[in-house]
């Protein structure tokens, strides 16, 4: 049988990320030596932003796009918290939460999971 030490879960809003986690859970929980990262990553987006002024595009703000990752960072940060508290209620799986801000989703996960080798 293979044995893991850490599984990383990547999440979304979806089902499938959903019954990724439980799927996790349950691997983990043949394994007491196991533990779980719950891992989303918010994407960068445009900085283009429409104005009020007829359809014209502007450029958007530091100071604006510093609030609008802030504001997401700390939603993502309260669904984990929540999923994790779920989730360790019901097993004695050690879960560890990680929110990425920017960069191209794909790459952030590949990329922590390169950076921390034993997943």
């Amino acid at each position: 049988m293979v044995t893991f030490n850490k599984i990383l879960v990547p999440r979304d809003a979806t089902k499938s990320s959903d019954r990724a986690l439980e799927y996790a859970v349950k691997i983990a929980s043949d394994n007491r030596e196991c533990e779980i990262i719950l891992m989303h990553v918010i994407p960068s987006f445009p900085t283009l932003i429409p104005s009020s002024k007829q359809g014209k595009i502007k450029s958007a703000s530091q100071s604006y796009l510093h609030d609008v990752y802030e504001e997401l960072e700390s939603n993502a940060d309260k669904i984990l918290a929540g999923l994790k508290l779920n989730w360790s209620r019901d097993s004695d799986v050690p879960i560890h939460t990680h929110v990425v801000i920017g960069g191209n989703v794909a790459q952030q996960i590949v990329g922590y999971a390169k950076k921390h080798e034993g997943i």
